[in-house]
């Protein structure tokens, strides 16, 4: 089963991707 640590990493990989997605949409 998944671990709070496992979650929070993949919480903090989501972010990095909506970051990415929205420097490379130029907002």
């Amino acid at each position: 089963s998944l671990t709070t640590s496992s979650l929070g990493q993949i919480d903090q990989n989501l972010q990095d991707i909506r970051d990415d997605l929205s420097t490379t949409q130029g907002e």
